[in-house]
């Protein structure tokens, strides 16, 4: 009832995923339910048990698949294993979260102690910094949350945003891959070389997004037309930049750097 005066339309429950707490999250359900106020349930921290797919479904919109996540490459890393665990398994309305874009301005008063002890930082070293992923990292984040559907929240102080931080959460169509495609999935994975896949709602046309988990070799990583479903020669466009690359015949081939990532829609001719 008390949210409900507030006019609250989201509510974000701490606590409840690790471990499940299955009555606490039924209860807070049936409460908005029983207001009569729609309000968006979001789960965390993570990570939320995978079997627990069908209680999710039943009671909340989204649910965090990992713990915090913060602006540092080993946890972008961990997110593309866990991430792959829950394809397949979102619904319209109800999605894998995970976690808020740790982008432009960070912990502007302190941050808590579990930030410190994973990155082994003072609290002094990291207060009131810009985000410690490097530019190419920024793209890569932005890259996967896009092709695997995970909620997009911001997560710095938007006043101070930097200017390529602003373009890539308003790069308007790499953002319509995270807010409507479909099938989302990963291709391939081998080695450093990570390859997903997505369909363009109403068209044969399909997104692709391509990563170099190294971290320190410069590659290719490919996608060949028969891995997603397309036939003859392509057009593909890189969505980040809007420039289409050109036709292809068989296959698409992005040289990455480290920690390196692309964007692309690919279209029958």
């Amino acid at each position: 009832a008390l949210y409900d005066s507030w006019s609250v339309v989201y509510i974000k429950a701490d606590d409840m995923s690790y471990p499940y707490h299955d009555d606490e999250i039924e209860g807070l359900h049936n409460a908005i339910v029983n207001s009569g106020r729609p309000a968006a349930l979001s789960l965390s921290p993570g990570a939320t048990p995978i079997d627990k797919i069908d209680h999710l479904r039943q009671n909340a919109n989204l649910w965090r698949i990992s713990p915090d996540f913060w602006d540092d490459w080993r946890f972008l890393y961990r997110q593309f294993e866990l991430s792959k665990q829950w394809q397949g398994l979102y619904t319209p309305g109800h999605w894998p979260d995970a976690d808020m874009l740790p982008l432009g301005k960070l912990r502007k008063t302190s941050p808590d102690d579990y930030v410190c002890d994973t990155m082994g930082l003072t609290k002094e070293e990291c207060t009131d910094e810009y985000s410690r992923f490097s530019d190419i990292e920024k793209k890569t984040l932005m890259s996967f949350w896009c092709i695997q559907r995970s909620p997009l929240m911001f997560g710095g102080h938007l006043p101070e945003t930097d200017e390529y931080t602003f373009k890539l959460i308003t790069t308007a169509e790499a953002l319509m891959v995270n807010q409507a495609s479909e099938n989302n999935h990963e291709i391939y994975r081998v080695n450093d070389s990570i390859a997903w896949a997505a369909d363009v709602p109403k068209s044969k046309d399909k997104y692709v997004a391509v990563f170099n988990t190294s971290d320190d070799e410069t590659f290719e990583v490919s996608v060949g037309w028969d891995a997603i479903g397309v036939t003859g020669k392509c057009v593909v466009r890189d969505l980040w930049t809007g420039q289409d690359l050109g036709e292809f015949p068989s296959m698409f081939s992005a040289e990455l750097p480290p920690h390196g990532s692309g964007l692309y829609r690919v279209s029958m001719k």
